[in-house]
């Protein structure tokens, strides 16, 4: 429902004599929203369960502090609201009523660029989803008082399960407090004995200056994306440094329970920070690291993945999967379970690492763009439960080994944009004909 925007189709005087109302309602153009003393268009609707309240962008007018309350008990939900969503509002501050819903689910607020605080979210003891988005002048999100000094016992978060953290440029950690007259200071050592109790899925991306969040030990899902600093999992890690011992890498470590981890253009993630990493990962499942462009090494912690299933590498200009390498393969020979291997515009990838030859699990393995790739070993034919195999776009590779002769299980091969290695493969004639013509092949010259 519009607000008595040009076009639009009704107003929010319209819901008054609405109680009954139910389910769903998006309410949309609320910059042409008037301020009406004493009127409570949502608060006598107890059956409504989800709420947008959508401002448009560029159009708004600035209006007085008292206005903006006004405004905002206009818009007061009834307190069995489930899902609420708040957009490109430009309001100096958040409604303080966000926090008396007590029974919300799922949260999230976005675009509403001068909230530099907001209420006490820890106190919405239902709250399950939170996703805060584009908020760009929000420095922490949790407000530090004289009684929350004092005390560790008050409820944080009980029931949240989700957190997404996207796009709020300024946020530093999530603890602070508001400085008169002065800058306001984020404090990452409450961070650090802080502890979500059921938060099980974390997703932040560009979040520069974001360098601390409490304590997550029921995590199975992080993915930090573009621009979030390394120190944001150091902070993680270094909270409890018994972790970091090898006796100590059991099922009380901070990651013990981690499945999916997704690390994509991590400001001045190095080897240093994945050997203490990833012998904390033993029940990881699937890992992609993408544009990591200061590693140089997976590190020896790999040896550690023994639940790994699916592997993604993908355009990390200075990483040598071969650096650690050695003729046991020790690096490699612990991935037992490892199903899917993606390489993906690797640069410094000449030739599969001689550890991978001991993955004999591989049931996917995919080479794209790897323009320094110029074979591929004759123990691929080890792989004997391999059912894809893509070998797209690495110009430099021109035949193809022995092995593929004993890929029996292979129900996939494709090679797209290899001159040299699709001369070589035409039927019949071609080189390497023979050593393929009992595959199903894919070779083309674009996708």
């Amino acid at each position: 429902m519009d607000h008595k925007a040009p076009g639009g189709v009704g107003s929010l005087d319209e819901l008054g004599g609405l109680n009954s109302l139910g389910g769903s309602i998006a309410l949309r153009n609320l910059e042409f929203l008037q301020p009406a003393p004493e009127k409570f268009h949502l608060r006598e609707k107890p059956r409504l369960r989800s709420l947008v309240l959508q401002w448009s962008r560029g159009q708004q007018v600035d209006k007085s502090e008292r206005d903006e309350s006004i405004l905002w008990d206009n818009l007061w939900p009834h307190p069995n609201l489930t899902s609420l969503r708040i957009d490109s509002c430009m309001s100096r501050s958040p409604p303080s009523w966000l926090s008396s819903i007590k029974n919300v689910v799922e949260l999230e607020l976005g675009r509403c660029g001068k909230w530099k605080y907001l209420p006490p979210l820890g106190e919405l003891s239902s709250l399950r989803r939170l996703t805060l988005k584009a908020l760009d002048t929000l420095v922490f999100v949790q407000e530090i008082s004289d009684q929350e000094q004092s005390s560790t016992e008050r409820p944080f978060f009980p029931s949240l399960e989700v957190l997404k953290l996207l796009d709020c440029l300024n946020l530093k950690s999530w603890w602070g407090r508001r400085q008169q007259g002065g800058a306001d200071q984020d404090h990452w050592q409450y961070d650090s004995h802080s502890t979500f109790p059921k938060l099980s899925v974390v997703e932040i991306s560009f979040c520069y200056e974001l360098n601390s969040l409490p304590l997550f030990p029921q995590i199975k899902t992080l993915s930090i994306f573009s621009g979030v600093c390394v120190k944001l999992l150091e902070q993680q890690v270094m909270a409890l440094p018994s972790y970091l011992s090898e006796e100590a890498v059991s099922a009380d470590n901070p990651f013990s329970k981690l499945e999916h981890l997704e690390l994509d253009d991590v400001v001045d993630l190095q080897d240093s920070m994945l050997e203490t990493l990833l012998p904390l990962l033993g029940n990881l499942r699937s890992m992609r690291l993408s544009h990591c462009h200061n590693l140089r090494s997976l590190s020896h912690g790999m040896q550690y993945l023994s639940s790994l299933s699916s592997l993604k590498v993908e355009e990390c200009d200075e990483l040598d999967l071969s650096s650690n390498d050695n003729e046991h393969g020790s690096q490699w020979h612990s991935l037992s379970k490892l199903r899917d291997l993606r390489i993906l515009l690797l640069p410094k990838l000449v030739a599969l690492p001689e550890g991978i030859q001991h993955v004999i699990t591989l049931q996917s393995l995919k080479l794209i763009r790897c323009e320094n790739l110029t074979s591929l070993p004759e123990w691929i034919g080890n792989f004997s439960s391999l059912q894809e195999l893509d070998v797209s776009y690495s110009s430099t590779l021109t035949c193809l080994p022995n092995g593929m002769r004993r890929l029996n299980s292979l129900k996939k091969l494709t090679i797209v944009g290899c001159p040299v290695l699709q001369e070589g493969c035409q039927r019949e004639n071609g080189a390497d004909w023979e050593k393929i013509a009992h595959l199903p092949c894919s070779i083309r010259s674009t996708y």
